[in-house]
């Protein structure tokens, strides 16, 4: 647990909104196959993903997945060449 205090608190409307390093993470759940930890906010009692505001965001991929196309992508290799590396799939 001690790796929460890397996460800046993203909340505009909390007393904490971008303080990192300040302890009042906890993690109640955990989602998904990938058990991607639900973090919440002890000061204003959200809760929100450990993965917001990074490019894992949104992605239904393991992380480790995603980084792999991600590396490809900045290699500038194309879409279909990464897919079969990666063992995704290519979307349009």
């Amino acid at each position: 647990m001690d790796d929460l205090i890397w996460f800046c608190w993203l909340n505009t409307d909390c007393p904490d909104h971008g303080k990192w390093n300040y302890g009042n993470r906890t993690v109640p759940a955990h989602h998904g196959p990938n058990r991607t930890r639900v973090l919440r906010d002890r000061m204003c009692k959200v809760r929100f993903s450990e993965r917001k505001g990074t490019p894992l965001s949104d992605a239904r991929l393991p992380a480790n997945q995603v980084v792999a196309v991600l590396v490809h992508e900045a290699k500038g290799v194309g879409p279909r060449k990464t897919a079969r590396l990666t063992g995704g799939t290519r979307i349009p």
